[in-house]
């Protein structure tokens, strides 16, 4: 079946604005006649889809966005397909936590952090509980709406490209070389590039923690300076660059609770790194209450049973941002085997 299609319309929707671009697809803002709201429309092109990975992502991405349903992800809306482009219209939402780091050049309030830390757990410990792994955690990823004081409400999760399915707390199967520097996990390169898609959304969060807490040019120069270019060329030298890393951050300033948090999400053997579950119950966080809604089933952690269509339009406001630091899976796979 056909659908109407031009330059700035697909379907009913009218396409604006360009709110970024991709190697593999761009996101712009759209309206819909019958809602008042602005959503976003993440446009991909079928002509960049080269291979069965590259089909398979889009498909887990549409997948996974139509099953969850949670005040911390982006919510699903829509998917038209037409002979060239896949659409895929989600909420639109506010600033990306990089482009927050801009106003936040060193760092944020610690009960700020808190707040974003925990917005950014109960949804991935949600994920989680449902065998669903992100795999691309990183400042760019998260969106934040702030009125006044920043609340954990206040963010969302979007850009499920490279999300996986079907993840057991104790498997290994994964061993696509995927994220962004400065935020993938060391498993990526070292302990023989097999990893739990679980463990590696905990080590990204540790580093979007951290760069809360340094801001945005201490964690440039004493941390992304591991992820150097020809740091992880070789296995030895970026186990060595990662290590070293770890072991000189100074994070005096923070408090003992919040240290101890921060130090449990950057362990580099995935073997001694905690889960979601156990993190949200620690000190700093307390979040039982998140941990008991995944677990049973809450009004904030609901799965839908239907495929997502059918749903009311112009709730929410979220969207993806821009991709400043990422590599492509396709490229990672090169700089890893060069």
């Amino acid at each position: 079946m056909s659908v109407f299609e031009t330059k700035d319309r697909i379907g009913a929707y009218r396409i604006g604005d360009i709110l970024g671009e991709g190697q593999f697809a761009d996101v712009k803002d759209c309206t819909h006649p019958d809602s008042p709201k602005t959503f976003a429309v993440k446009i991909m092109h079928k002509d960049k889809i080269h291979n069965v990975n590259a089909l398979l992502r889009i498909n887990n991405e549409i997948s996974v966005l139509k099953k969850v349903r949670h005040v911390n992800i982006i919510k699903f809306h829509d998917v038209i397909i037409s002979s060239r482009l896949v659409y895929l219209i989600v909420d639109k939402g506010g600033t990306d936590l990089f482009e927050f780091f801009d106003s936040h050049l060193d760092g944020v309030q610690f009960d700020d952090a808190r707040e974003v830390i925990c917005g950014i757990m109960r949804p991935i410990n949600y994920l989680h509980s449902l065998g669903i792994c992100h795999r691309d955690l990183k400042p760019e990823n998260i969106l934040l709406e702030v009125n006044g004081d920043i609340n954990r409400t206040q963010i969302r999760i979007c850009d499920f490209g490279l999300c996986h399915q079907n993840i057991s707390p104790h498997s290994k199967t994964l061993s696509e070389f995927c994220g962004s520097p400065g935020f993938f996990a060391p498993e990526m390169i070292l302990f023989g590039g097999t990893y739990n898609g679980l463990l590696v959304d905990i080590w990204s969060i540790g580093c979007i923690m951290l760069e809360l807490c340094l801001g945005h040019s201490e964690f440039c120069s004493s941390w992304m300076t591991a992820y150097d270019y020809n740091s992880i060329q070789r296995e030895s030298m970026f186990e060595d660059s990662i290590t070293s890393a770890v072991e000189r951050l100074d994070l005096s300033k923070l408090s003992k609770e919040m240290e101890d948090f921060l130090r449990k999400l950057l362990v580099i053997n995935p073997d001694e790194r905690l889960f979601s579950g156990d993190l949200l119950r620690h000190e700093w966080l307390d979040d039982e209450k998140s941990v008991m809604q995944s677990e049973l089933g809450g009004e904030e952690s609901k799965v839908e049973e239907n495929d997502g269509s059918g749903e009311e339009e112009g709730e929410g406001t979220g969207g993806k941002r821009r991709r400043s630091r990422d590599f492509s899976p396709n490229d990672e796979a090169k700089v890893r085997n060069e």
